[in-house]
């Protein structure tokens, strides 16, 4: 059995909400990233590797989580952010987004799938 990851540290809770994503959203981010790799643009080739057909790619997961937690933590400029992946995000498919501002004042964050599973795991961002 898995060990579940570690959630979100106590703190301030600045963000507690579902961030929608398109169908197509693995063609908008292979089209703008140049990420062309099969896994998220080739059903068939998806499906054949053992996924449940394409993937986002993380990246697009991690930019699309990001923009409601900077704006949640007052916006500015974003100057720095770390995570984990852990679970795949689906196309069309929500993610529930939480963030924190912990007792030191970094805001922690982390995305999970319809079934909870970590998708973004152990976040954290900083705001110039």
């Amino acid at each position: 059995a898995r060990e579940e990851p570690p959630g979100l540290p106590e703190g301030e809770l600045l963000l507690d909400r579902a961030v929608a994503t398109r169908d197509d959203q693995f063609l908008l981010y292979a089209e703008g990233s140049g990420d062309k790799f099969p896994i998220h643009i080739d059903d068939g080739f998806a499906r054949s590797v053992g996924l449940p057909g394409v993937i986002m790619h993380g990246m697009c997961s991690l930019a699309l989580s990001l923009r409601p937690v900077v704006a949640a933590a007052g916006g500015g400029r974003l100057s720095r952010a770390a995570c984990r992946f852990g679970s795949i995000a689906l196309p069309g498919s929500p993610l529930s987004v939480r963030a924190v501002r912990d007792e030191a004042g970094l805001v922690r964050f982390e995305a999970r799938d319809p079934e909870g599973k970590p998708v973004i795991l152990q976040g954290e961002l900083g705001l110039a």
